[in-house]
């Protein structure tokens, strides 16, 4: 496997966003919107639960590996407060109370549950993700003229 490449992501987001990200589609532009307004309380989650496999791996390559990952996931945390604070600004400022409750069951995710289950969670959810958006970006990606949010999403992957 190649080592993982910390990049930063090069995305700004306008004032006056459309939360339609997908042209002809409300249905998937809301699901992949309140998608990302996930992520920036996961991240975070999945940071603390790479630092805590940290204490149990004696692997020089597999500790850079969960170094590398909690970095990247860094980068990831910051575009998507970014895009969740442009979001509320654009009229939906009743999501800062659902995403505090987010932020809160990771939160508590840490204080309560083992390792073990912190880290199945985060394969979980990676596995989950990988999977969806190969099947949305198929055959061709998200295709041309993105929007800056679709930009982002098809960055990522």
């Amino acid at each position: 496997m190649d080592s993982i490449t910390v990049r930063r992501m090069p995305f700004e987001f306008d004032e006056d966003v459309d939360p339609i990200i997908v042209p002809g589609n409300p249905e998937q532009s809301f699901a992949m919107v309140a998608g990302s307004l996930l992520l920036p309380h996961l991240e975070p989650y999945l940071i603390r639960s790479m630092k805590a496999a940290e204490q149990e791996v004696d692997d020089p390559a597999l500790l850079e590996d969960l170094k590398r990952f909690a970095a990247q996931e860094g980068q990831h945390y910051r575009m998507h407060m970014k895009w969740n604070a442009t979001v509320r600004r654009a009229g939906f400022p009743g999501l800062a109370k659902f995403e505090e409750e987010l932020a809160e069951d990771y939160e508590r995710f840490s204080r309560t549950k083992s390792l073990r289950w912190n880290l199945a969670y985060a394969e979980g959810f990676e596995a989950f993700t990988m999977s969806t958006v190969k099947l949305l970006m198929e055959p061709n990606g998200f295709g041309e003229d993105l929007s800056p949010f679709m930009q982002m999403v098809e960055w990522h992957f």
